[in-house]
């Protein structure tokens, strides 16, 4: 399940646009159905971030962003096979490879260094963006990022830096990795 966002009128029916009709209706309860019909912005359970990602819908992550500034700051659950990881909204448009997207995140003020939360343990807790984006093979995103000011050297919970997990996919024999290698060791130098 997805972490649901308050929205008003407007972003709701640019969803109900790109998603259809019922899987946007799904999105709200009977009371915020009603607010919205009468031209008020919802309370609870309205318009899922993720939704408005996985559409590739610029102008209503914006429109989000602008009416919630903190939307892009929070973490939002993603079922793992090992349990519940929350991520950001950032990591979610780098796992997808919307390129658009993230583009769109950064200006409106993602963190692009923010962390994935997970208690203990699985490879990706306490990710950054870049290291989704070198597990995704994500090569322009991770570029993007860096260029927005990730930290290269960043660890996670395990003590990964996205350095360390590249130079572990080539020694697998992932030569499609070998790029990633010279993007982060140009990034080292500065």
């Amino acid at each position: 399940m997805w972490g649901f966002l308050f929205c008003d009128q407007r972003i709701y029916k640019k969803l109900m646009n790109v998603m259809g009709g019922c899987a946007a209706s799904r999105c709200l309860n009977g009371r915020d159905r009603m607010r919205l019909k009468k031209g008020k912005s919802a309370m609870s359970d309205a318009v899922s971030f993720m939704d408005l990602i996985e559409a590739g819908d610029l102008d209503g992550i914006r429109a989000l962003a602008e009416q919630h500034s903190t939307a892009v700051h929070r973490h939002m659950a993603y079922e793992r096979p090992w349990g519940e990881e929350l991520w950001l909204p950032l990591h979610h448009a780098v796992r997808l490879g919307k390129a658009d997207v993230v583009e769109v995140l950064i200006e409106v003020g993602s963190n692009v260094n923010g962390r994935t939360r997970f208690a203990a343990g699985p490879t990706k807790a306490r990710a950054t963006a870049l290291h989704v984006a070198v597990t995704e093979n994500q090569l322009a995103i991770a570029e993007m990022l860096l260029k927005a000011g990730a930290e290269v050297r960043a660890q996670k919970a395990d003590g990964a830096t996205p350095r360390e997990m590249v130079e572990a996919m080539i020694k697998a024999g992932h030569e499609e990795y070998e790029p990633f290698l010279k993007l982060i060791e140009q990034y080292e130098k500065v």
